[in-house]
């Protein structure tokens, strides 16, 4: 059947669509033709590939040698049915990646796709399945202000908000990673935290994008 601008193929997961998996898990793509295509379906992936992908960013920061792609490759799919096209592959490797599939009919080499981007596949460490809890640790606010039960005094509230309607920005003293050090037995034995997400600790904004007395943390100066 030669290639027709007037139908396209239909694919599930469908193209453009972002997946989560993890290590030891299987991705199954579906490809769907009209009933008369006598051709064959194909998926076009770097799936299995992680260490020439890898080599390939290597190259490209290191000799800025421009990525070629080889980790690509195309993979037959087993027909189904008439119009029914489908792979399945175990995904043992950690890493992004992303596939395509693709019809083509007999003695043609342009190949048919259905609409869209590729879908990406991103595959995690199995032992990240679960149990993922995780502490975010602003450092600047493990410091003398931790333990403080009680609001400032009135003459130093008076001069804090003097100095905020004069447009200062009046940060208290930071803490330290020594001072979260302090408090991993606590947060990792006793909460039971498997992660620790360490927010920026560059310099806080006084004027753009600050937020409260500590100033935001995702708008770090540096």
């Amino acid at each position: 059947m030669s290639p027709d601008p007037g139908w396209q193929p239909l694919q599930d997961p469908p193209p453009g669509a972002r997946r989560l998996y993890f290590q030891g898990d299987t991705v199954t793509f579906t490809l769907t033709v009209p009933a008369a295509f006598a051709g064959g379906g194909w998926l076009r992936t770097n799936l299995g590939h992680a260490d020439r992908q890898r080599r390939e960013i290597i190259r490209a920061v290191e000799e800025d040698v421009p990525p070629l792609g080889r980790d690509w490759f195309d993979v037959p799919m087993t027909r189904m049915d008439d119009r029914t096209f489908r792979l399945t592959l175990p995904l043992v490797e950690v890493g992004h990646f992303a596939g395509k599939c693709f019809c083509l009919p007999p003695g043609v080499r342009t190949p048919i796709w259905p609409a869209g981007d590729n879908t990406i596949i991103n595959v995690e460490p199995a032992g990240t399945g679960s149990a993922n809890i995780i502490y975010n640790a602003f450092v600047r606010q493990f410091g003398p202000n931790k333990h403080r039960r009680r609001l400032p005094d009135p003459d130093t509230t008076a001069c804090l908000q003097e100095l905020d309607r004069e447009g200062y920005a009046v940060i208290p003293p930071s803490g330290t990673f020594r001072d979260l050090i302090a408090e991993l037995d606590f947060i990792l034995g006793e909460l039971g935290c498997r992660y620790l997400q360490l927010l920026p600790i560059n310099p806080t904004p006084t004027t753009y994008a600050r937020m409260g007395r500590f100033g935001s943390p995702y708008a770090a100066l540096n």
